[in-house]
């Protein structure tokens, strides 16, 4: 990652100062992160191997959160100091008036808007590389090999598995550090995310054991059907499956077709794709509309790692943060494009 000079100084005067690379981040925002890397212990191109391996482990595991990505369902706050995301809860309108005429004044309407706030944790894990461990993997004479990825990689795999976590499952405001978001007065705005599968309004549908080769085709039409009843018509409908049922998908139907049981449920109408969900209790599936009134991604800081040192500049510290808010949402009528297969 390419800083600049003048970036470098004022990260290393603030850290020196007495705060921390956390506060630094808070105040200055997204474009710290350069600032940070300050390049005196880490050389470029160990730099560019954290970086690469970072971004191998986000391909690997974020599974749900990147199918919001690649859809364009996320955007950025704008920096780790926004605390909350806030999005317009719709209303909705009387019915259409109907007439021969069209000149007849119709009811004047509008609709309403109720806004919610949403909590943005920052989800983080940190390791530490010893000064003489570095110095031992570099130069003719390195004792060892490359730096090694092995602490990043654990590091990284933690990061995604909670992002992951977040997303299908939620989180209690408990889990955090301080409970929840504090605005003025000291009033917690919401004290949880809410995820996929405990979202207040979300769907649910009773299914059958996906051992049996014609149940989960079933299942998912059912779900389908719900949802269609709450009025979320696909563009697309995303089926996640814990790993258990993801795994039965894989079996072939035994009356002479070859097909196995993947095949018939990508060729239901309205069906873009099914994927594994191993942040699912295994027997609960989830079909998600892929909209934006159905769901998006509030992302304060993406996935990166930032650096520093203690013990005399003997031990280095790393971090692997990211801060990122799942919003799953429902109408003003309680409707819901998420829904769960329970029993599957």
């Amino acid at each position: 990652m390419k800083t600049d000079t003048a970036l470098i100084t004022h990260a290393q005067e603030f850290v020196a100062s007495g705060g921390s690379p956390a506060r630094y981040l808070a105040v200055n925002g997204l474009n710290a992160i350069g600032g940070l890397r300050t390049n005196e212990v880490l050389r470029k191109e160990e730099w560019q191997m954290l970086d690469d391996t970072l971004v191998g482990v986000a391909r690997q595991r974020l599974i749900g959160i990147g199918d919001l990505i690649s859809r364009g369902l996320s955007f950025n706050l704008g920096g780790l100091g926004i605390l909350l995301s806030q999005y317009e809860k719709l209303g909705d309108m009387s019915a259409a008036d109907v007439d021969y005429a069209g000149v007849t004044d119709g009811e004047k309407d509008s609709v309403t808007f109720t806004l919610v706030s949403v909590p943005v944790p920052i989800i983080h894990k940190d390791f530490s590389i010893n000064i003489r461990r570095l110095e031992a993997s570099r130069g003719p004479n390195a004792v060892g090999a490359p730096i090694d990825r092995t602490q990043i990689e654990v590091a990284a795999q933690k990061v995604t598995e909670q992002m992951e976590e977040i997303l299908f499952n939620g989180m209690e405001g408990t889990k955090a550090q301080g409970g929840g978001i504090q605005t003025g007065g000291g009033v917690t705005t919401q004290n949880r995310l809410f995820g996929y599968t405990n979202e207040t309004n979300i769907n649910t549908q009773a299914g059958g054991d996906w051992g049996t080769a014609t149940n989960p085709q079933t299942d998912i039409i059912n779900g389908i059907g719900v949802l269609e009843g709450d009025k979320y018509f696909a563009p697309g409908y995303v089926v996640y499956a814990p790993t258990t049922q993801f795994n039965q998908l894989r079996n072939f139907f035994t009356d002479g077709s070859g097909d196995q049981i993947f095949d018939r449920v990508r060729r239901i109408q309205g069906v873009e794709d099914i994927r594994p969900g191993d942040r699912l209790t295994a027997g609960t599936g989830v079909i998600v509309t892929m909209r934006r009134d159905v769901v998006d991604l509030a992302i304060g800081q993406e996935l990166t790692v930032v650096e520093w040192e203690t013990k005399g500049g003997l031990m280095m510290n790393f971090k692997v943060l990211t801060a990122v808010a799942p919003r799953i949402k429902s109408d003003s009528d309680n409707g819901s494009g998420v829904c769960t297969l329970t029993g599957i």
